[in-house]
């Protein structure tokens, strides 16, 4: 019997985990193998149960002597390749002889997973997933007599047996299927826009799997097509998808590492005929206009859908021809008679100590916390493979020439969102006392436009030693680029007394002298030649920007200035401008006119009623700008209180301004205030007579509910002095400027929603939200991701301020932050819990309870917490229900025995609860019990 120990970095449900039990269950109904399984990092319980499905062991000891003489008892160790800094971290550290497979899960031709010819060289025999895989340079280069004896190509190994049952069903539509990983990282950057403009009348996009979900319903709802999406997440049973799909549209991003793409195989068995892109090992699974259809453009996608809609033999031959393909060329059965052989092969091979060969071998497997200052940046160097991509990395690592470092410097700023996220990230975090990487992560937060985030990381590449002066530069940039992150104490690295933060806060003192110092106006360039955005250049274009004024101005300060940008806007301005002067509270109203180098004659309507109403200013500039640059320039001559902006297309009710005058003067926490609209596609409608359309009946205010979209609505009221505290809007930006600056002060501040109707909103193709809607969506997408990540990084924050303060037995302090954790997230389940910790210690056990039972709602399953609550009062009949959830928590993760004792527990208080002998039974049958199983059994039958 040959023993095979398969190696991967993370058990769970992605392809790759899925491959490997697939060619366990498969490879051993072939013949007598013994399959067993380590993760190097923790596993999933549903997929430590599906390997046990299988008849795969499962070593649960991620102990290094533990899986050191698992290795020495196995045959032959296969090892499941995915560039990450765990199992690069494992292949340099001592290990004993062994045969050694890789089977490489990547596509293998662009960074950060590319095949090495290192890795290569480590194995006895390397594995290519797919054709693409196996064409790569790494097995291409190796002479060909060496190429046939140590290379093969076996195609990821999807198990076939998972849609057994399937058939398709008939259903109302067209429906158009994704199912894989939903994140910009796998998919094509264009998927939502080229899916929403197939014109099919009732198509439906069905897209199932875990990421993004949030990010592909926002981008549908921008383009007006949300009602096309159906956003499942992540669905355990594909089955009754695929039983109603009748094309698979899975159109991947040129960057991607798919290689043997389980799902497409799983797809094509079921006689769905896929649309792909030739990218990454997907264009040798599908045969153009015989098993699908491979397209080169977004264009071509969406006639390749429509092509097929309108031509049902068509779609109805190419599925015949993929399910047989498939049936012929994929599945686990068919990989496991080509592996089988395989192993037979290097049984015939001794074994033999190796040593991962490069420039960087002295790493010497040390773990993360003990690796020296580079260490983990010349791994991730070593890992690239790619030269083109590592000889950016080792320039800027090792280069002594100033233009030749700020040269990649700057091609890292501008790295794909594939390369930073899939592969710098990984290894920074893993790393986290290498300087280097974590100055190479703040470049790429840096060119994201994440200042406040990349001044956190120079700082932390400056606490571990990077104190190199291109760090020193970018980190005084980032400062004056940023938000004011900058300017706190970095938690991180030691507070205000840390040498990171004095290097920041003098960096910055230096380069806001230097930047007031100089001439108004005057250039200085940043990494691309562009000025550094400041108060000089603003000033510069406030003082060039001719202001036209009436002569008098009323004496008394207006309580609210209405902002109003136009361009090519002649045909509303008279109706925005009688809308707006018919308020009741127009006397203690100031309207600010921005016209941004408008071609058309707006000027001569805003002096004509200027000699009616001189509560009415005009700005002209020379040159369009954004209408976020128009706010801002008209919010720094605003004397109002509250301001507020008017689109010139858009109306209000008469009494909007002084409803929600009224919320901010009577609830002075309240820092915005925002009201339903009604929809109209009329121009120049009036609010009392108009052709509705819809309308818009708005959240009430929710902070993480904004981080899923904007919901302020096109006409809300804010204090001026908000401006003071946390800025202007964001010119850079063409739509979701309003929506950042939202979010930026959300994060401190409270919004109020008045649930009446008060405004009437336009809605016409031609508004900035539908102009550019690929821009849009990138804009809305980046703005997510940076306070998505400064939210959570603000929890995480409060959680451990929280804990560092009980632990030291400062409970008041403690529990102060965290009340204002749970102010920011009501439901934060580790900030629960803590609660509860607290309560118990105070002697408090009901309140301990209740608390803890608040965050089981939030994760039913979670064994730790249900033991807790467990033994409180173990032998009240109150708790069976909560010591039964523990008991079938601890028996999914593999922890029978202990499951057994709760089982006991419950059986001592209720003897005859059906359900726990029904579990007890089914543990004693794991356990290889069979017997007491069944005695068990017989008592559950008579239970009642």
């Amino acid at each position: 019997m040959k023993r095979i120990l398969h190696v991967i970095s993370s058990l769970g449900p992605g392809g790759a985990s899925r491959a490997a039990i697939a060619i366990a269950k498969y490879s051993s109904r072939l013949e007598t193998i013994r399959h067993s399984i380590v993760s190097l990092q923790d596993p999933t319980p549903e997929a430590v149960d599906l390997a046990g499905e299988a008849g795969m062991n499962f070593i649960r000891s991620s102990d290094p002597k533990d899986i050191r003489y698992e290795i020495e008892k196995a045959d032959i160790v296969h090892l499941h390749w995915w560039n990450c800094p765990k199992v690069m971290e494992w292949m340099l550290s001592d290990l004993p002889e062994m045969r050694m497979l890789v089977w490489f899960h990547i596509a293998g031709d662009s960074s950060p997973q590319v095949i090495t010819d290192e890795v290569v060289e480590y194995a006895d025999m390397a594995l290519a997933s797919s054709p693409q895989s196996y064409r790569c340079g790494a097995f291409s280069r190796l002479p060909e007599q060496v190429r046939r004896e140590k290379t093969d190509m076996v195609y990821d190994a999807a198990d076939f047996h998972r849609l057994q049952g399937f058939s398709p069903k008939s259903h109302t539509g067209f429906n158009v299927g994704y199912i894989g990983t939903v994140d910009f990282i796998k998919m094509h950057p264009d998927y939502v826009k080229m899916s929403a403009a197939v014109d099919i009348p009732g198509v439906n996009f069905i897209v199932c799997g875990m990421g993004h979900t949030d990010v592909i319903e926002q981008q549908a709802q921008q383009l007006g097509a949300a009602q096309r999406f159906d956003v499942r997440g992540y669905v355990p049973d594909i089955i009754p998808v695929l039983e109603i799909l009748d094309v698979y549209g899975y159109p991947l991003c040129e960057e991607t590492y798919a290689s043997g793409e389980l799902n497409l195989q799983e797809v094509m068995l079921a006689g769905v005929p896929p649309v792909v892109f030739p990218y990454g090992g997907i264009k040798d699974l599908v045969q153009h206009e015989e098993t699908g259809l491979v397209v080169n453009s977004s264009t071509e996608y969406k006639e390749a859908i429509e092509y097929l809609h309108h031509n049902p033999e068509v779609r109805a031959q190419l599925g015949q021809n993929a399910m047989k393909y498939a049936q012929r060329v994929f599945g686990a059965e068919n990989a496991a008679h080509k592996l089988n052989p395989i192993y037979e092969r290097m049984m015939q091979q001794p074994k033999r100590k190796r040593i991962l060969s490069g420039s960087f071998v002295q790493h010497n497997g040390l773990t993360a916390e003990e690796s020296g200052a580079q260490g983990g940046a010349e791994l991730f160097i070593q890992s690239l493979a790619d030269a083109t991509t590592s000889s950016i990395f080792d320039t800027s690592l090792n280069g002594s020439d100033p233009e030749e470092v700020i040269a990649s410097d700057e091609k890292i700023v501008a790295a794909s969102h594939v390369l930073v996220h899939n592969g710098l990230r990984p290894y920074s975090s893993y790393f986290e006392k290498d300087g280097a990487l974590h100055f190479w992560n703040g470049l790429a937060f840096y060119g994201n436009g994440e200042y406040d985030e990349a001044v956190q990381e120079f700082a932390q590449a400056i606490a571990h030693g990077c104190r190199h002066w291109r760090v020193k530069m970018f980190l005084a940039l980032a400062s004056l680029k940023g938000e004011g992150t900058a300017a706190q104490p970095l938690q991180t690295t030691g507070g205000s007394d840390s040498k990171s933060a004095q290097w920041l806060h003098e960096l910055q003192r230096q380069a806001q002298g230097f930047h007031h110092d100089s001439t108004p106006g005057s250039e200085q360039p940043d990494l691309n030649g562009k000025q550094v955005a400041g108060q000089e250049k603003e000033q510069a274009q406030t003082d060039s920007s001719p202001v036209v004024a009436p002569e008098s101005i009323p004496d008394q300060a207006p309580l609210v200035t209405a902002i109003v940008s136009a361009y090519n806007s002649e045909r509303h301005m008279r109706g925005c401008l009688d809308d707006l002067t018919a308020q009741t509270i127009s006397d203690r109203l100031e309207i600010v006119v921005v016209d941004s180098g408008s071609p058309q004659n707006e000027a001569e309507i805003v002096r004509e009623y200027q000699q009616k109403h001189p509560n009415i200013k005009y700005i002209r500039t020379d040159e369009r700008e954004s209408v976020y640059a128009a706010w801002n320039r008209a919010i720094q001559v605003a004397r109002g209180q509250f301001i507020t902006n008017a689109n010139t297309d858009d109306r209000h009710r008469r009494d909007a301004y002084e409803q929600m005058v009224d919320v901010l003067n009577q609830r002075p926490a309240v820092a915005l205030a925002y009201a339903n609209v009604y929809i109209t596609k009329t121009d120049n409608e009036t609010f009392e007579q108009h052709t509705r359309t819809g309308m818009f009946r708005w959240h009430d205010f929710d902070r993480a509910k904004l981080l899923e979209g904007c919901f302020m609505g096109p006409q809300p009221m804010w204090r001026r002095s908000l401006h003071e505290q946390y800025g202007y809007f964001d010119d850079s930006l063409e739509s979701a400027g309003d929506w950042e600056f939202w979010l930026r002060i959300a994060e401190t501040e409270t919004f109020f929603h008045i649930d009446e109707f008060l405004g009437l909103y336009l809605e016409s193709p031609s508004g900035i939200e539908h102009r550019d809607l690929q821009l849009s969506a990138k804009e809305g997408k980046a703005i997510q991701q940076k306070y998505r990540r400064r939210r959570a990084r603000k929890l995480d924050d409060l959680l451990q301020s929280s804990r560092d303060h009980i632990d030291s037995g400062h409970l008041l302090e403690g529990l102060t932050t965290l009340s204002q954790l749970l102010y920011l997230e009501p439901e934060h389940f580790a900030g629960l819990c803590l609660v509860g910790d607290v309560c118990l210690q105070q002697g408090n056990l009901l309140e301990a309870e209740t608390v803890w039972k608040q965050a089981l709602a939030l994760k039913p399953d979670n064994s730790e917490l249900l033991e807790k609550i467990a033994k409180l009062s173990p032998n009240a009949k109150s708790d069976l229900s909560d010591r039964l959830g523990l008991a079938r928590s601890m028996i999914r993760s593999g922890k029978l025995l202990r499951g057994l004792e709760v089982l006991s527990s419950v059986l001592e208080t209720s003897p005859q609860n059906r359900e726990a002998l029904a579990l007890m039974a089914d543990v004693y049958n794991r356990l290889g019990k069979h017997d007491d199983a069944q005695q068990v059994l017989q008592l559950a039958e008579f239970a009642h």
